[in-house]
């Protein structure tokens, strides 16, 4: 499948838009559209913007793509 792992970096890129609806945007994608091979390098990617990631909707979005890929994933780990 060519270019899957460069359509999931341009996604990921999202994560840091000025924009919180498409950072928003971006978690809820990532979430709901990574494949299995993929989800341990998207939740750690996750997993690293939530730890800055100040907008509470935003945050929200990231916990919940974080617990769809990694449902054993808890929001303690990374609480700020």
């Amino acid at each position: 499948m060519c270019g899957v792992r460069e359509g999931l970096l341009h996604v990921i890129g999202f994560l840091t838009d000025r924009s919180y609806r498409n950072r928003c945007a971006a978690a809820n994608i990532l979430g709901r559209g990574t494949r299995p091979a993929d989800r341990a390098f998207v939740v750690t990617k996750l997993s690293s913007r939530l730890a800055r990631e100040r907008a509470r909707s935003v945050r929200s979005s990231l916990r919940d793509a974080r617990q769809r890929l990694r449902p054993e994933a808890t929001d303690t780990a990374v609480e700020s």
